[in-house]
């Protein structure tokens, strides 16, 4: 979970659809996408906002760039941003969330911490709450010094993360990190866990950088400008949520669910492929087009 991010866009937003229909939230994008080519719109000098503009050139890599989710794909972090949440909205608004881990939670998973709280307004009809903006900005305040609490003893990276970011650049892809997250929390993550100079630091997207957050494409079609990445076929994603699937889908991305959070008959609607382990991904990529044809759900 992330910031506040920007004001509203017209009409529903993505917490909103996700209120009414529970783990079908979604929002489609601003931009069009055409097949998997999507435009990422205008782009300074060279295109890309950092160096990582690897193109994958090897006679087996159908990806040129990767795009990876960070709690719950690279760190393991999603119980501590749930629980963090909770205690959050709880001192804001005096109302306690349904907490039974990791089932209360699906509807927001992958949510940044304003749709968060416009989807429980919603789901609870908590008019009181009043403006969405002012009480998610008092939740993430809350919220950030309530999660580095519960991670002040460290952050564990999955199995096979550090592999398949260093396993991805040997095969010549350019690598970003989209998350709802802040950009403090992303930087926490990864420093904690020791990735952090995996990657380079303007390749570390936040919802707080665009106008939408997950399950609304924008983080990942910012990724993907900053990578210098115009064709979308070309890009694989790895999530662990339904709300990030759907965002990554709508920036005309390939997609990977990890079974790390949610369980795979969850995922399976929404991802290209479903895997239990993140070492599961950097085979598919060594393994060319054969191997994603075979991939179950592929």
């Amino acid at each position: 979970f992330g910031p506040a991010g920007a004001g509203p866009v017209a009409g529903a937003g993505p917490a909103a659809a996700a209120a009414k229909a529970e783990t079908e939230a979604g929002q489609t994008s601003g931009a069009q996408v055409v097949g998997r080519e999507v435009s990422t719109g205008p782009r300074s000098g060279s295109g890309a906002a950092g160096g990582d503009q690897a193109s994958c050139s090897g006679p087996a890599c159908m990806f040129s760039h990767l795009v990876l989710d960070c709690d719950g794909v690279l760190v393991d972090t999603e119980r501590a941003s749930c629980e963090s949440l909770r205690r959050a909205i709880l001192a804001a608004t005096g109302f306690d969330i349904p907490h039974d881990f990791p089932r209360d939670y699906y509807p927001v998973f992958g949510m940044d911490v304003r749709s968060c709280v416009e989807y429980y307004k919603m789901r609870f009809q908590k008019e009181e709450w009043g403006d969405v903006e002012e009480v998610a900005v008092r939740v993430l305040a809350a919220k950030e010094h309530l999660y580095k609490e519960l991670t002040a003893e460290g952050i564990s990276a999955f199995p096979g993360a550090r592999d398949l970011v260093e396993g991805a650049r040997a095969l010549g892809c350019g690598i970003a990190v989209a998350s709802s997250g802040a950009p403090e929390k992303i930087a926490h993550n990864l420093g904690s866990s020791g990735l952090l100079g995996l990657f380079e630091e303007q390749l570390l997207v936040s919802a707080s950088h665009v106008a939408r957050g997950k399950p609304a494409p924008d983080v990942y079609i910012e990724a993907m400008r900053r990578l210098g990445c115009g064709a979308s076929s070309r890009v694989l994603v790895v999530e662990d949520a339904v709300n990030g699937l759907k965002a990554a889908r709508g920036a005309g991305a390939h997609t990977v669910a990890v079974t790390t959070s949610l369980p795979r008959e969850a995922l399976e609607p929404h991802a290209d492929v479903v895997v239990d382990r993140l070492e599961q991904v950097l085979e598919l990529m060594r393994g060319g087009e054969d191997a994603w044809a075979k991939a179950p759900g592929a």
